[in-house]
C-alpha cells in the first residue's frame, strides 16, 4: 500500500512524501485492522519524513522488543522456500522482515503454514 502526504503552506509552498508498506497484521486480525495499521504506519512515517523528523531506537508500540526465530526455525524455513522455489524477496515482504533472521517468533507459525500450503499446490 502506498500512503501519500502532501503538506502545504498558505502562500504555496508545499512538500510530498510517500511510503509504500505492506498490509499485514497478527494471525487474528481482521483484514480491515491489517489495513488500518498499514494506514496508520504509513502516515506515521510520512509525516517524520516530510518534517525531518530524528527517531531513536524501534517503535514497538509500547510492547516489549519481539523475540526472532531460533537458528532451527530460520533453517526450517529455509528449506521450504527451497523446497517451493518460493520468491524469497516476496516472502520476506510478506512477513515484514529484511531477513529469515528477523521473523518474531509469534509469526513462525504463520510463515511455516504459508510455505507448506504453497508446497501443497506443488
Amino acid at each position: 500500500m502506498r500512503v501519500i502526504g502532501r503538506l502545504a503552506h498558505c502562500m504555496g509552498h508545499a512538500l510530498e512524501s510517500s511510503v509504500t508498506v505492506p498490509i499485514s497484521a497478527p494471525p487474528k486480525a481482521t483484514g480491515t485492522q491489517a489495513v488500518g495499521s498499514s494506514v496508520s504506519y504509513g502516515k506515521r512515517y510520512v509525516v517524520v519524513n516530510m518534517l525531518n523528523i530524528i527517531t531513536v531506537g524501534e517503535d514497538t508500540d509500547g510492547q516489549a522488543e519481539p523475540k526472532p526465530i531460533s537458528e532451527e526455525q530460520v533453517l526450517n524455513i529455509e528449506t521450504l522456500l527451497q523446497d517451493t522455489k518460493a520468491d524469497r524477496s516476496k516472502f520476506l515482504a510478506w512477513m515484514a522482515v529484511p531477513k529469515i533472521e528477523d521473523i518474531p517468533e509469534g509469526d513462525y507459525d504463520r510463515a511455516v503454514k504459508a510455505l507448506q500450503a504453497k508446497a501443497r499446490k506443488l
